[in-house]
């Protein structure tokens, strides 16, 4: 089996924003390894709303290059994030799901999704979850220019950062996400549980009844640490670009 990866949260605001062309740069090495599929685990973007279509020619390089992946074999799938709000991407080459239950993935059952919505403590999430996803703001959104309206929401998830949201998932707070994956792979027959939101990169096992292992995966915070998930073969790894493992 080739490669697997997995890559979330590059919460992408500009094209001068550093960590695009850091995501170019690791879609070309990757496409060098002639992977299987690559899974983006949601907010690729600070916000994406509505069809898609204003950020596919604003980005209209990253896209080109995923066709490309997709060209060579690779399924590519898009998981939606808590900044992905009511889109779909206007491309058949990308599948885009809220989540991937009992995906096998060679001889693992998976579950993957992006984690928004665990924590009960997240309440700033719930209510913009709330207010993005009612009816008057899907009417305003009609309304407005699409520039405008990625321009408010760049704006809205800068300020959200700089007041605080680097610290939102503290050492005790993450705890309850891999609680919940580790109960999963104890009382279901899933064999890896992948997950991205806390921006905190994990790899955490225990024993299947054959003596294998089976996975917890976090791919961290590609944005400002660049891991990454991997599956090669019988191995589970975290990754970091331009360097080689983190986690194993």
């Amino acid at each position: 089996m080739a490669k697997v990866f997995f890559v979330s949260d590059l919460h992408i605001g500009s094209k001068t924003d550093p960590v695009y062309g850091r995501f170019l740069s690791f879609l070309d090495q990757i496409k060098k390894e002639k992977p299987s599929m690559l899974f983006i685990l949601g907010d690729l973007f600070e916000f994406l709303y509505g069809d898609g279509v204003y950020l596919s020619k604003k980005y209209s390089t990253l896209f080109l290059k995923l066709k490309e992946l997709s060209v060579t074999g690779s399924k590519i799938y898009y998981l939606y994030g808590n900044h992905d709000f009511n889109f779909k991407l206007p491309f058949d080459f990308i599948e885009t799901v809220p989540v991937l239950d009992k995906v096998k993935i060679g001889d693992r059952s998976c579950f993957i999704f992006h984690g928004d919505g665990l924590d009960p403590k997240d309440s700033k999430y719930r209510f913009l979850k709330y207010i993005v996803r009612g009816k008057f703001f899907k009417t305003v959104s009609k309304l407005l220019p699409s520039t405008v309206l990625y321009k408010l929401a760049h704006i809205s998830s800068i300020i959200s950062r700089n007041t605080g949201s680097s610290k939102m998932f503290s050492k005790n707070r993450f705890l309850s996400y891999r609680e919940y994956a580790l109960n999963k792979l104890s009382n279901t027959d899933i064999d890896l549980v992948v997950m991205g939101h806390t921006h905190v990169a994990e790899l955490s096992s225990i024993k299947n009844k054959k003596g294998g292992n089976k996975y917890y995966m976090n791919t961290g915070f590609f944005r400002n640490n660049g891991t990454y998930g991997v599956i090669d073969r019988d191995s589970v790894y975290i990754g970091v670009f331009d360097d080689k493992v983190l986690l194993s």
